[in-house]
């Protein structure tokens, strides 16, 4: 009996009425219109519906739709993008691989679930990993070269990848301090303002101070004469 799934398949959700039983590549070739993965033999011995659930290589033909959940499922189509074209893409094209072009989906796919977890392997650890693929075609001499330029190339990628993200922190470090010697500079110029007006303060309240010892001083020198005055009256009065 048809069920309904919901399948995340290169960054999208994708609503498919299906048996649960219905292998993946019919929902994704049929039900959503991505023909990357080709159905080859059925049995997953061939490699050519090959995609990757969860970062992981499977075989859609023989994976129930009703297994797949909410793992994120990643065909040939979702790898790259014309403008930024998966290494393993751009390495078929440099080494001319393709033939007739029915298998590219296995081996590419395969390559890049490997590539993902192996930096930087051996020719015969990429010959171990690609078991099982097959090219009727013949171009395994050529697939072989162009996984080892993707390697390699990735492998390069990395470090710069490294090389920026090294000198991004140095650059966030120096920005850092430079921000907290602009914040000491000017708590410094903050602080200098601030003595600079408690200076002026005290000159104002110095100079008030000095008005108001000269209205005191003659006030005394007023008071002192008056004083004066009043004991010359009184000793007149003694006489």
């Amino acid at each position: 009996m048809a069920q309904k799934f919901t399948l995340n398949v290169n960054g999208k959700a994708h609503s498919v009425e299906a048996d649960p039983d219905m292998p993946l590549l019919y929902a994704l070739r049929d039900d959503i219109g991505l023909n990357n993965p080709r159905f080859g033999c059925g049995l997953a011995q061939c490699g050519a519906c090959t995609v990757h659930m969860d970062g992981q290589a499977i075989r859609s033909c023989i994976t129930p739709v009703s297994s797949v959940g909410d793992a994120k499922i990643v065909t040939l189509a979702g790898l790259g993008t014309p403008d930024k074209p998966h290494p393993l893409q751009t390495a078929y094209v440099e080494e001319q691989v393709p033939q007739c072009g029915y298998c590219i989906n296995g081996w590419i796919m395969t390559a890049a679930s490997f590539l993902a977890t192996k930096k930087k392997p051996t020719e015969a650890e990429i010959k171990t990993a690609l078991e099982g693929v097959k090219c009727r075609c013949g171009t395994h001499v050529s697939i072989l070269k162009a996984v080892k330029r993707a390697a390699a190339g990735k492998a390069r990628s990395d470090t710069t990848q490294r090389t920026i993200e090294e000198i991004t922190a140095r650059v966030e470090e120096s920005v850092q301090t430079f921000q907290q010697i602009v914040a000491s500079t000017n708590q410094q110029q903050l602080g200098i303002e601030q003595v600079m007006g408690a200076l002026q303060n005290i000159r104002q309240a110095s100079q008030q101070t000095a008005a108001g010892t000269r209205e005191v001083e003659a006030a005394s020198a007023n008071l002192t004469e008056l004083a004066q005055a009043l004991m010359t009256l009184a000793e007149r009065y003694r006489h």
